[in-house]
Order: structure tokens, then C-alpha cells, then sequence
């Protein structure tokens, strides 16, 4: 599917995983429902605005990044890995703004320029930390299980451009062999975290 050149409202845009959909450029989504199923290598999105609606992923999206898209109050549901919405450029212009993260299951993903006091967070065991650059002191100095040191290093190394990152305590109580609920009281430590039940 390729859409551009065009304003669409209150539609369900279906995104299967079977080809290659183009969003963008010129294109303007209002109220819209995206359905995803598409991976890094079959969504293409350039020059696109997202007002209001919902962005639903139904597969786990990996490592992909939004850089060229502008979100304005959109809600974000299903699963989204190392995703970074925003820009981490100025010569770029993606954006997201007043977006709802609340129903999303995100892990290792970044929010660009945005008021962080204007997202709706992830809710437990998903975690966010705000402003993870103002954070790295802290973060640097601790004792922390197995290799997760390493992992909390990469997430407090960004630039100021980088207002809010996501993490999930599953997947690090998973991959850490550490209890998910022993996580808990470490990470509540960690300036600028937001935990939401």
C-alpha cells in the first residue's frame, strides 16, 4: 500500500505483513486506526503527520525509527522494541506530541523533543525514565544485577534530545535472571523514573 499526496480521516488503515507500505510523503492521517503487522524492512513512512487516533501494533515492530513522522496526540497500542519516535536530528522532522504510551508494551525506545509531562506512560512492568541523560551519574555508579549495568549505561548515554526512554522489567527480569519485583526498588532510585500501576 502506498498512501500519499493526501489527507485521510476517520479510517482503519490495514498494514498486513505481506508488502511493503509506503506512508508518506505529504500524507496527513486524522482520527485514523493503523493495524500493523509490519516489520522494519516493510513500513516506510516519510513526510507523514498522525493526528489523534491510534497506532496499533500487532506484531512486535523492532528498531524502528519514526524520525520523519510527526504524531499529535496519538495513542499507541501493541508492542514496539529499540522504536524511537521523534527525531534525534534537526535536520529531521518527526515529532511526538501529547502521545499515549498508556496500552503500548514498549522496551528500549526512545521519545524525541517532547514535553515529557505530556505523554501518557507505560504502565508496569513497563518503566520510563525521563531525561535519561541527567540520570548517567547515578546510573554509572551502581551495583546492578548480571549485565543490566550495561544495558542502563546505553539508556542514560543519549543527548538532551532524548526526553523520556522506555524499558520493561519483564523482559530485563527475563534476561537478567534477576525477580521481576526485586527490579522494582532499583530502578524507583534512578532520577526521573516514572513507574505507572
Amino acid at each position: 500500500m502506498k498512501l500519499r499526496n493526501q489527507v485521510i480521516s476517520d479510517s482503519v488503515i490495514e498494514l498486513d505483513a505481506k508488502e511493503v507500505h509506503t506512508l508518506g510523503p505529504n500524507l496527513r492521517l486524522e482520527n485514523c486506526t493503523i493495524n500493523s503487522d509490519c516489520t522494519t524492512r516493510s513500513l516506510i513512512a516519510s513526510n507523514t503527520e498522525m493526528v489523534g487516533g491510534v497506532f496499533n501494533q500487532r506484531k512486535a515492530l523492532k528498531n524502528f525509527q519514526f524520525d520523519r513522522v510527526i504524531f499529535n496526540g496519538v495513542k499507541f497500542t501493541g508492542t514496539f522494541i529499540g522504536c524511537d519516535f521523534g527525531n534525534n536530528s534537526e535536520s529531521l522532522p518527526g515529532k511526538a506530541l501529547d502521545c499515549d504510551f498508556s496500552q503500548a508494551k514498549v522496551c528500549d525506545s526512545r521519545v524525541f523533543e517532547c514535553d515529557p509531562e505530556r505523554i501518557g506512560f507505560p504502565v508496569w512492568p513497563r518503566f520510563t525514565i525521563v531525561n535519561p541523560y541527567l540520570a548517567r551519574d547515578y546510573v554509572t555508579s551502581q551495583a546492578w544485577p548480571a549485565d543490566m549495568g550495561i544495558r542502563m549505561g546505553v539508556y542514560t548515554n543519549n543527548s538532551p534530545r532524548c526526553n523520556a526512554i522506555f524499558g520493561d522489567a519483564e523482559v530485563f527480569a527475563k534476561e537478567y535472571k534477576v525477580d521481576r519485583d526485586a527490579l522494582r526498588p532499583l530502578l524507583e532510585k534512578i532520577p526521573g523514573m516514572v513507574i505507572v500501576d
